[in-house]
């Protein structure tokens, strides 16, 4: 009897729609026509879809990422002085300032990445969002890559 209750446990968890990875969210625009996806992780954002029921894929109109940049630079300061029998001596100073530090500081490799679905018919939306889901597609040029499925966002 445990047997069979341990594998209809298994057979139900393997049955529920499974949680979005932590950084990624997706939900409905207040205009209830728009589905938004939200990312950030090490890879970019490069594709993402809205598979209906049906089967019909439905392609992101607006997809964005930005960041991703890790930098250690910090301002310094360099002093030097040169100097010849003939030429005299010279004397130079330089402050360098990585820009990455004037924008904030160093970030910290994650990537921000954004999408937008428009939803073909949003007045059958409530009828047949808890079939549909999202497809995604993360990356990084020239090789990792790494698919993401999850429920479509309700109403």
């Amino acid at each position: 009897m445990r047997r069979i209750s341990a594998l209809i446990a298994v057979f139900l968890a393997g049955c529920a729609p499974a949680a979005p990875p932590p950084g990624l969210s997706a939900g409905l625009l207040p205009d209830g026509a728009t589905i938004e996806i939200r990312a950030r992780d090490r890879l970019a954002l490069t594709a993402a879809r809205l598979v209906l029921p049906d089967g019909t894929a439905v392609a992101a109109d607006r997809l964005s990422a930005s960041g991703g940049r890790v930098s250690e630079g910090r301002p310094s300061v360099g002093v030097g002085a040169s100097g010849g029998s003939s030429s005299g001596i010279g004397t130079g100073m330089v402050f360098s300032v990585p820009f990455d530090w004037l924008s904030g500081g160093p970030r910290d490799g994650l990537v921000d990445s954004a999408a937008r679905i428009a939803i073909p018919d949003p007045a059958a939306w409530p009828a047949i969002a808890d079939r549909a889901k999202l497809q995604l597609e993360f990356g990084r040029p020239p090789g990792e890559t790494r698919r993401v499925e999850m429920p479509a966002p309700g109403r």
